[in-house]
């Protein structure tokens, strides 16, 4: 899933579910954060104190592909394996929806829900169980694609998007990146519009509609945003679920999509709209320079670091990582795990 879903899908459910617009920003801003966390390493203020990040993204990585990346990287945030499908490593290490795994970390979840921080934190792994079906964090055979058809889309993925994808990862050889998650299919699996097919490296043909797949990740957040965050009972998904569906079946790339929830959320169809509602908004930097200098990059003077968003950001992320690696069986750790590091690009 791309940013229309992360962060403006999310606010949307969040809102329709009646949680203030306020806390809708923050889970929804931490749920897309997780795509452009990019910092690495230890930050310390004037005044002492010092702090770990958590580099959540796949971006400004010099080893983007390490083992290690994978391990810290891409499995816990962007492809939970789900390890009760088959015998093989290959097939136990795919993520499926709605992860067994990720049901473990929304466990612990369930005891700090007033973290709006932790709860976008694990949406977007969450959701993303839907989108990366079939795929997995490690470079191996279940994420190779062939055959790739797009039914509604004219497009030829390997000509023409792969050779994007290796000027994004700093002009890495192509072959590499399409050995982990779902690298070979380009975006395909993100667009929710898309109806398309490919043969997977099991050799099964596999037929994706991603307006239901979207749909049944939708609904499924809608209720635990129900349930367990606003406990907003009364609220039913086929009160919105028109609109949904509507939205993701309009064709366009990530920020027109983004705009289509942004139309949706100004509407008043489903709540009315507040002044933040009708000018909701994404910039990857707004949690970062309320306390980081953007000339220094170091901590600003005087900054409330411990309260300020990108610190609880951080800390939730460490949290999610943590429970998503304690719950995945040493054998799944061990097929992505090596000493290689990877390191930051500064």
């Amino acid at each position: 899933m791309q940013i229309d879903f992360h962060f403006y899908g999310i606010y949307f459910l969040c809102r329709a579910v009646g949680i203030v617009s306020e806390r809708a920003k923050r889970i929804a801003y931490a749920s897309q954060y997780v795509d452009d966390a990019k910092d690495g390493g230890k930050f310390k203020s004037p005044d002492g104190f010092e702090f770990n990040t958590v580099h959540s993204s796949y971006g400004l990585l010099k080893t983007p592909f390490s083992e290690k990346a994978q391990r810290e990287i891409w499995l816990p945030f962007h492809f939970v394996p789900n390890v009760m499908d088959g015998e093989e490593v290959g097939e136990k290490i795919v993520t499926r929806p709605d992860s067994l795994i990720c049901r473990s970390a929304m466990t612990q979840l369930r005891q700090d829900l007033g973290n709006d921080y932790k709860v976008g934190v694990f949406l977007h792994s969450w959701a993303d169980t839907w989108a990366h079906q079939g795929f997995s964090a490690r470079v191996g055979r279940e994420n190779s694609c062939s055959d790739i058809i797009c039914h509604n889309l004219r497009r030829n993925v390997s000509e023409e998007i792969l050779p994007f994808l290796g000027l994004i990862f700093g002009g890495m050889d192509i072959d590499l990146i399409k050995g982990v998650g779902h690298g070979e299919a380009s975006t395909c699996p993100d667009e929710p519009y898309l109806d398309w097919e490919y043969k997977n490296g099991f050799g099964t043909l596999v037929k994706r509609k991603n307006h239901d797949i979207f749909m049944q990740a939708s609904e499924t957040v809608f209720d635990f945003l129900t349930r367990d965050v606003s406990q907003n009972v009364g609220r039913d998904w086929s009160t919105i679920e028109n609109d949904v569906s509507q939205v993701f079946a309009g064709k366009g790339n990530a920020e027109e999509r983004g705009n289509f929830w942004r139309d949706l959320i100004a509407s008043g169809n489903q709540f009315n709209p507040d002044e933040r509602d009708n000018n909701i908004g994404y910039d990857e930097m707004e949690w970062r320079d309320e306390i980081v200098d953007k000339e220094t990059g170091k901590i600003k003077p005087g900054a409330n670091v411990v309260n300020s968003h990108w610190y609880q950001f951080n800390e939730a992320a460490r949290w999610y990582k943590t429970e998503i690696l304690k719950a995945t069986p040493p054998n799944i750790l061990e097929a992505v795990t090596t000493e290689d590091d990877f390191e930051v690009i500064l």
